[in-house]
């Protein structure tokens, strides 16, 4: 079938969310002859569209994070180069719209998976702007783009790839930045989750555990402020995670995560 423009795209998003069987398998099929190259710029298109309805936008985020799971090396290595600009700076660009809640988790969990698959094999980033990007959303005054990072980095604690030594300073320090009681509350959680993504990836590096282990006091309080909202996201687990992994950074607070595990039951 031909292509089709960004409207008609957005009107198959609608079809596919459509409660009638019929009009959604139909749209599944259309939608599964679009051609990768087809797919990818109409689905960012509909993302970054405030006029269509949030439940659309969030089906073509899932969709693209899929498509780039499944099929990225087939249709990014082909491109020219300048698509491929093109194509990351509209990926930043998503982040950088005001959204929050579900619609923020989603174009995170999608900006993650293109960030991870621009990590080659010896450990090169392919996508610097995205580094620098990170490092200022974790700067920034607003909220949703500290969250943003931080979840991001947590889906990817391995961003930095083979430039990860020289980062390691600007890491702690946003790190502690946002362990900080000052910190807005999701931000903290998010910290938490970013932080033991960081130590579990690194487990059998012992200069890193090092360097980072003084920031575990911070983890632990805010992980009991977790339990104690009843957070969904279970911090708890995380640290048990670490605890059993990475044994070597609890010794001094083995008894307050010891007292924490006991509370939770």
């Amino acid at each position: 079938m031909a292509a089709p423009d960004q409207v008609n795209f957005q009107q198959l998003m609608g079809s596919l969310l459509s409660t009638d069987n019929d009009v959604r398998t139909k749209a599944e099929e259309v939608y599964n002859t679009l051609p990768c190259e087809t797919k990818v710029p109409h689905l960012l298109g509909t993302i970054q569209n405030p006029q269509m309805t949030e439940e659309a936008r969030m089906l073509s985020a899932v969709l693209l994070r899929r498509l780039v799971t499944a099929e990225f090396q087939e249709f990014y290595d082909p491109l020219p180069v300048e698509a491929k600009e093109q194509l990351k700076q509209q990926i930043l660009l998503t982040l950088q719209q005001n959204e929050i809640g579900t619609m923020r988790r989603k174009i995170c969990e999608m900006v993650a998976e293109v960030a991870r698959f621009m990590i080659d094999d010896d450990g090169n980033n392919e996508w610097p702007e995205f580094l620098q990007f990170l490092f200022h959303c974790a700067s920034a005054p607003s909220v949703q783009l500290q969250e943003s990072a931080l979840r991001i980095f947590a889906s990817v604690p391995g961003i930095f790839g083979n430039q990860q030594a020289q980062h390691l300073p600007l890491i702690k320090q946003m790190l502690c930045k946002y362990l900080d009681p000052s910190s807005d509350q999701e931000v903290r959680f998010q910290a938490v989750r970013a932080y033991g993504a960081f130590i579990l990836l690194h487990d059998k590096e012992e200069d890193v555990k090092r360097q980072f282990a003084d920031l575990l006091p911070r983890v632990i309080l805010i992980t009991a402020e977790s339990v104690e909202q009843c957070d969904p996201s279970n911090l708890m687990q995380l640290l048990i995670d670490m605890a059993e992994g990475v044994a070597k950074v609890f010794p001094p607070q083995l008894e307050q995560v010891f007292e924490l595990c006991m509370n939770d039951l």
